[in-house]
């Protein structure tokens, strides 16, 4: 199929912000500031981010639009220039009667030519479908893991656990599910240990301590955002949807981690539950067993929330193995009503790189959510 010529497309600099917000709108029902706009697309931490739009050429109206979020990448310390697609829309109107495939097709060649891995962090249904046929590969599928510490939860079949299931928790008396929650976790803490723990309030401090531990360990990982000083500095400090909560760990030998997460209000059936997500998490050297120490001592952290999710892209790697040893227990429950896979994780590689070498938290998304 080639590009239809009723439509046109070109780069766009930024000065269409109006009408791609008017258009996301449309899409997503969010509202979006010029301010929420410049920060995600204008001021990245590499600058202005690639942004193509597609226009009707009878009235000049913008229908579509399809950009690229750059980043640095590393690689076992190794430093690759990554563009996560973002805001890929279409007006629903037009969907019927412009083909997008080989807009984006074009767009494609374009940022080959600048980047080293362009990759789609939902890829289920028509992104996915259209990302596989440009050559992007499956690296793998998004997986909650999720610890409820609140086991009264268990027994109000209304309340939010009762979305996941793995064993019926409402059949198994209060009582034991206390015993056998503090009993499993005594357990975890005596046979695999934890460590300290110090939140940082201030991110700036949080940010440069981040980046020198970072500089001495990225040789250990595998591909992931580079967790340097200018794009922590944006994608956390900056951010102006998600106020963080930044801790640093540390043991005999001195800072062997640092984390981030969100707290968040979730709502369901007019009650109110207080979560929180752990967006990251490195360790020193990238070590499986501190991961699990660092796990236990961010659980314990958490104790006074109601639930604690990770998410992230299982690969094999030593952080996906220590949610696999801890369980964050109970923990990688699966949908009740939804027992299909995860969301899929595609990436294009213009240089080969093999996918199971990535390491994949939710630092890599945009952070709007």
């Amino acid at each position: 199929m080639t590009i239809n010529r009723k439509y046109h497309f070109k780069k766009s600099s930024g000065e269409h912000w109006r009408e791609i917000n008017d258009l996301y709108f449309l899409i997503t029902k969010r509202k979006r500031t010029r301010e929420q706009y410049d920060w995600e697309w204008i001021n990245t931490s590499l600058g202005r981010g690639s942004m193509w739009i597609i226009e009707d050429k009878e009235d000049d109206k913008l229908i579509g639009h399809h950009g690229l979020i750059p980043m640095h990448f590393n690689a076992n310390g190794e430093i690759l220039l990554a563009g996560k697609t973002e805001n890929t829309m279409i007006h629903p109107n037009y969907r019927k009667k412009l083909f997008y495939l080989p807009y984006e097709r074009k767009f494609l060649n374009e940022a080959r030519e600048d980047f080293s891995i362009l990759y789609t962090t939902a890829g289920k249904g028509g992104p996915g479908a259209i990302r596989k046929r440009l050559g992007y590969h499956l690296v793998g599928y998004w997986h909650t893991y999720l610890l409820h510490i609140n086991p009264k939860l268990y027994k109000n079949k209304k309340s939010i656990c009762s979305d996941y299931n793995t064993i019926h928790y409402c059949k198994i008396g209060k009582l034991l599910l206390v015993v056998l929650f503090n009993g499993i976790r005594g357990v975890l803490r005596k046979l695999f240990g934890y460590v300290k723990i110090k939140r940082i309030h201030d991110l700036s401090e949080f940010i440069n301590k981040t980046h020198v531990f970072w500089e001495k360990n990225r040789a250990f990982f595998g591909i992931t955002p580079d967790r340097n000083r200018v794009y922590l500095e944006w994608r956390i400090k900056r951010n102006p949807y998600i106020e963080y909560m930044a801790y640093e760990l540390y043991d005999n030998e001195g800072t062997c981690g640092f984390a981030i997460a969100k707290k968040v209000k979730e709502i369901k059936d007019s009650e109110s539950y207080t979560v929180v997500y752990i967006e990251d998490l490195i360790t020193r050297h990238n070590n499986k067993e501190l991961y699990v120490k660092c796990i236990n001592t961010l659980i314990n952290t958490f104790m006074d929330f109601n639930i604690v999710y990770f998410r992230t892209v299982y690969t094999h790697n030593n952080l996906n193995i220590a949610l696999g040893i801890s369980q964050f227990l109970p923990l990688r429950m699966h949908y009740k009503k939804n027992k299909t896979k995860g969301t899929p994780f595609y990436a294009f590689f213009n240089k080969g790189y093999l996918k199971k070498d990535w390491f994949i938290t939710e630092l890599l998304k945009e952070g709007i959510n």
